[in-house]
């Protein structure tokens, strides 16, 4: 159900952030996932309706994200510690979910030609 959810879904990253012992994310590390952190953390989030994630660890493979992480990732001021969009120790590759560009299209799509031929999206 998660793969589902986060399918409809895509992120962007805002940056690398800095972490502490304290957390800049409240809730501490979810799980760690080696084969596909970013993905897996993604939908993680999206399940919980939860818009900013992060990715950080030695191994790359720690997922971080709360309810208000969106309000809170900034707390410790910007790293340069990420790599491959993974984070590092003590970094955060922090991402925003974000619905997919087609997806908005048919939001924005509301009289009955349209929603019928898909002309005007």
């Amino acid at each position: 159900l998660a793969n589902m959810a986060a399918s409809a879904h895509s992120y962007r990253s805002l940056g690398c952030w800095a972490d502490h012992s304290k957390g800049a994310i409240s809730g501490g590390i979810r799980f760690t996932n080696k084969d596909d952190p970013i993905a897996a953390c993604q939908a993680y989030a999206v399940k919980n309706n939860w818009s900013v994630f992060a990715v950080q660890g030695e191994q790359h493979d720690q997922c971080f994200t709360s309810k208000n992480a969106g309000k809170t990732y900034r707390k410790y001021g910007r790293s340069k510690a990420c790599t491959g969009g993974k984070g590092g120790n003590m970094a955060n590759s922090v991402y925003m979910v974000t619905k997919k560009s087609h997806d908005r299209k048919k939001r924005d799509c509301t009289d009955i030609w349209c929603m019928m031929t898909g002309v005007g999206q």
